[in-house]
């Protein structure tokens, strides 16, 4: 009797075991299956995978981009263009993504990511430099919004991300790392608790829109401080400007109908 006890426990056991075993099969085919690259994107070559990219980049189609980006880096995994076209989709798509446990998969793979190549003893010029610690703010930043705790750590390394691109080359995506940095410090609690700063954020959004009115972000960035500071007369004014461009990104598109709800 005892004898079938102890073989019934092992059935058991082994049973569990077993389907432990398939639940973690199924869970790492479902994580896979988001990453999978087209077979008729494997068999382009490089130039063609560059030039298919910044085609579907031009035309805001990012689920088509992000699959060429990941296949132009598996390609060349050692070019920098490519790279970075990868880590800049991975943030596009968690952004994107209604789905918050698939915008966590996402962040969390482009910041490792970003970490293996910061770890690299390789030189790296400062413009590439620049764009790598611009993305890896937006990453922590789609991150911190997902987070449930944590997040003053993760805004203290955003500022330092940004404060070098402000400082170095203020013009960089013509001047999307000043927008950054300008909205972050209005929205982040002030000293002892971070380093908010509304004066200077509202400064450096009103410098990024009067030197580039013509960039959708300008205007986006720039309401979406005057709304936090409450200066809702202003933003309204701001956003009646709208109608000067033509909105075609999905995510400047969400930003902005955001906005308006706002008002």
């Amino acid at each position: 009797m005892k004898f079938k006890t102890l073989k019934t426990k092992k059935c058991i056991q082994s049973s569990f075991i077993l389907a432990i075993f398939y639940i973690l099969t199924a869970c790492i085919h479902t994580r896979s299956s988001a990453y999978q690259i087209p077979q008729a994107l494997k068999n382009l070559d490089y130039l063609t995978l560059k030039k298919t990219y910044l085609e579907q980049r031009q035309k805001f189609a990012y689920q088509d981009a992000f699959q060429t980006a990941q296949a132009w880096h598996a390609l060349a995994p050692n070019d920098k263009d490519a790279f970075l076209a990868n880590i800049h989709m991975h943030v596009a798509m968690a952004d994107l993504s209604q789905d918050n446990a698939r915008s966590q998969k996402l962040i969390e793979d482009c910041l490792q990511l970003i970490e293996q190549e910061k770890t690299k003893s390789s030189p790296h010029p400062q413009p590439w430099i620049l764009e790598l610690d611009y993305v890896h703010a937006e990453a922590l930043g789609i991150k911190a919004k997902l987070a449930s705790v944590g997040q003053l750590s993760m805004v203290a390394k955003m500022v330092s991300l940004l404060e070098p691109i402000v400082q170095k080359n203020p013009d960089f995506d013509q001047g999307q790392a000043v927008r950054f940095l300008g909205l972050l410090l209005i929205k982040i609690p002030a000293w002892p608790l971070s380093q908010g700063d509304s004066e200077r954020g509202l400064l450096l959004l009103e410098t990024s829109y009067f030197k580039y009115p013509y960039r959708p972000e300008s205007l986006l960035y720039y309401v979406d401080g005057l709304l936090s500071l409450s200066e809702k007369q202003k933003a309204q004014e701001i956003l009646q400007t709208r109608h000067q461009f033509v909105w075609q990104d999905p995510r400047h598109i969400r930003y902005l109908n955001e906005l308006m709800r706002q008002q």
